[in-house]
């Protein structure tokens, strides 16, 4: 864990994806689903179709990850030609699967969707110390807003920023601005915490934000990153530093 500016903040911001939503438990409902397509087309596995998902995603994303950060097109829209694509390359050329496909992961998918198990905890000691909370997320505004909603996140947030509803995405510092307007608070008296170097901590220090990295694998540093102010392996980690302010 790094050193911890003086005093406590003002305002807290927050990642979503992986930081507060644990992604490995909605990542795991692809496996079902693959398994349902199989059985669907016959002839081939589940693990086939994971496989030809993967070298979609692999292949897509990097075209389409901007367009979807600023709100150029719809997430699900995109979601859609991913199952599309996957599935032409398992030899089924069928709309109806392909929809039944999207339709089948996008349930099993939110019924999958929690936060980890020290969010709780770290989330009601910010509002029992009258410490703003907001949610800075990158994406589509169709598919944040959706997790959004399962996870009643706007119960314990203050203000939630999507980039793709504003056209403007992290680490652009605007994105930010947004959300420090919206709470009322200083970018000097305010953290954000996210778990992605080159989003989170560089979009926070362009934008005067100390800089959390939620770094819970303990992974090395990326060539190239901005360095964070604070470094932690855990929300609990962070919920300790502050109890101690």
């Amino acid at each position: 864990m790094s050193r911890a500016p003086a005093g406590p903040p003002a305002a807290v911001l927050f990642d979503l994806d992986d930081t507060l939503l644990d992604n490995d438990r909605v990542r795991a409902s692809l496996v079902h689903t693959c398994a349902w397509v199989a059985a669907q087309i016959g002839g081939i596995t589940g693990e086939d179709v994971r496989r030809a998902n993967v070298d979609v995603w692999r292949v897509y994303w990097p075209q389409i990850e901007q367009p979807t950060w600023l709100g150029q097109v719809e997430g699900y829209a995109v979601n859609r030609e991913a199952w599309r694509r996957t599935l032409a390359a398992c030899g089924s050329t069928d709309p109806d699967l392909v929809e039944r496909a999207f339709e089948r992961h996008w349930v099993v998918s939110g019924e999958a969707s929690a936060f980890y198990d020290d969010v709780h905890e770290l989330l009601d000691h910010l509002r029992a110390c009258g410490i703003r909370t907001g949610l800075v997320t990158n994406g589509a505004s169709d598919v944040q807003r959706d997790k959004i909603r399962l996870l009643c996140l706007d119960d314990h947030m203050d203000v939630v920023v999507v980039s793709g509803e504003h056209g403007v995405a992290k680490p652009d510092a605007a994105v930010f601005e947004l959300a420090l307007r919206a709470l009322g608070v200083a970018a000097a008296d305010t953290w954000h915490v996210g778990d992605n170097l080159l989003t989170d901590v560089a979009g926070a220090r362009n934008a005067g934000i100390t800089a959390v990295w939620l770094d819970r694998a303990g992974a090395a540093r990326v060539e190239g990153a901005s360095t964070a102010d604070l470094r932690v392996t855990s929300l609990r980690a962070l919920l300790e530093l502050l109890r101690r302010d």
